[in-house]
């Protein structure tokens, strides 16, 4: 059975709203950028940063939850599928999670 999230918006798994901070790298680079987690799915994830990715590109993300004793984190990498903006010097990159470390 799939769940929608509302009758406009067909996708296969609920999305959970988020407001916590994530870091990000290329996985061919040690160096670590930030960003804002702002949902989040067992297949995908919306997050603004600074900076533009290239669609197609693959970073690793981590995510930390405020109290990580009752949310553990989440390391997985993830296929950038779309980037929008700026909007306020901040973009919003909406990726698929391709597999949990």
């Amino acid at each position: 059975m799939m769940t929608y999230v509302n009758d406009f918006d067909h996708r296969r798994f609920v999305r959970m709203n988020v407001n916590c901070e994530l870091t990000y790298r290329y996985s061919d680079s040690a160096q670590l950028f930030r960003g804002v987690c702002k949902n989040l799915s067992s297949s995908g994830i919306l997050f603004s940063s600074h900076r533009t990715i290239k669609p197609g590109t693959i970073i690793e993300i981590d995510i930390v939850t405020p109290d990580h004793n009752l949310v553990p984190s989440l390391k997985a990498l993830v296929e950038v599928i779309r980037v929008t903006g700026p909007e306020d010097g901040q973009y919003e990159v909406s990726g698929e999670i391709r597999g949990v470390k």
